[in-house]
């Protein structure tokens, strides 16, 4: 790699720490009411919140939260959503209490290679499924007004 490239590569990095640091700037006031977060690359890591500490950053930071099983702990659930272009996580939470992660056998069919069974972790929840989905609307709701009106 020529001199020129190595510049473009690190430019594009300094670019993307630039915007972090005015993300975390712009939300300081947010982020001290939450736990203890760190940065890991250009993101922002909650690591192992409880249930309760997940609901309140969510609440908090508003956005659309997708969650996964975690990919290191067999009973975790990983949190994460993107705001303003910084991706936000709450690694390895709790789930909640009506949810559980669990181990099925899955049929996979044949493609290229020939038919056979893997084992993939799923979130399960009871009954609270509704109940759940609308506490988050709400919460993003009212965290997408209260940024607005800050």
């Amino acid at each position: 790699m020529d001199i020129e490239q190595e510049i473009k590569l690190l430019q594009i990095t300094v670019d993307r720490y630039t915007r972090l640091i005015v993300w975390l700037k712009d939300r300081r006031e947010l982020l001290a009411k939450l736990p203890a977060s760190t940065v890991y690359g250009t993101q922002v890591d909650f690591n192992h919140p409880s249930h309760t500490e997940v609901i309140r950053i969510i609440r908090v930071l508003g956005g659309k939260w997708k969650k996964t099983p975690s990919t290191t702990v067999s009973d975790k659930i990983d949190y994460q959503t993107e705001i303003d272009g910084i991706t936000v996580r709450c690694w390895e939470g709790e789930p909640p209490p009506s949810c559980k992660v669990i181990e099925v056998e899955e049929m996979v069919p044949e493609r290229i290679v020939p038919a056979g069974i893997k084992k993939v972790r799923k979130i399960v929840c009871s009954g609270t499924h509704e109940q759940v989905t609308v506490a988050i609307a709400t919460a993003r709701a009212a965290a997408d007004a209260a940024q607005q009106a800050g």
